[in-house]
């Protein structure tokens, strides 16, 4: 093969293995951290939860949460021209789910205990669902970006986007908890 041809071939692969390179996973991290909670006599599973909780949002008392956050980070190409494209692209979710334990209390407690916990964290695994979702989404979003004339507009466009990937997924995140009342539907009520 003569150097022309040699060194078309080579630029064709750096390309093909460009377009194919810009496709990543999402890089996912998740924490499971618990809290306990210990009855008193007398005292009901729901009165030793909310004793025990440290989870409060907007005035209410909450069992279990899921807290996520989703980061993006990507690279560009700028042409001779001043065009300007996406080349990678790395989003990260971080997951940190939050549950209860039980010490103590009667063995009908401990049972009525068990069914909820895992109700309740089958439930905080939808929101895990939702947020990863959302990561992909967001991974995807930025990858698809067609050439744009600047890289500053393409880097708007991408963080724009992304944004309102997470945004909606927030909106997504609530109307899940309104639609199984918090779990309770699925069976995460210590009633």
């Amino acid at each position: 093969m003569n150097r022309q041809l040699q060194h078309a071939a080579m630029i064709a692969l750096a390309l093909c293995v460009l377009a194919t390179s810009t496709r990543a996973e999402v890089v996912e991290s998740l924490d499971e951290v618990s809290y306990t909670a210990y009855p008193q006599r007398g005292q009901s599973l729901r009165q030793a939860l909310n004793a025990a909780t440290p989870i409060r949002e907007d005035g209410e008392v909450f069992h279990g949460h899921t807290k996520w956050n989703i980061r993006w980070s990507f690279k560009w190409w700028r042409e001779a021209d001043g065009s300007c494209r996406i080349t990678s692209n790395e989003t990260r979710l971080d997951l940190v789910i939050t549950m209860p334990e039980l010490e103590g209390g009667s063995r009908a407690m401990q049972q009525r205990f068990a069914d909820f916990h895992e109700a309740l964290y089958d439930h905080e695994l939808g929101h895990a669902d939702l947020a990863r979702e959302a990561a992909q989404a967001v991974d995807d979003a930025i990858l698809d970006l067609p050439e744009m004339d600047d890289c500053p507009t393409l880097e708007a466009t991408a963080n724009r986007r992304a944004h309102a990937i997470v945004n909606a997924s927030k909106r997504r995140q609530k109307q899940y908890d309104r639609d199984t009342e918090h779990g309770r539907r699925d069976g995460a009520s210590v009633d």
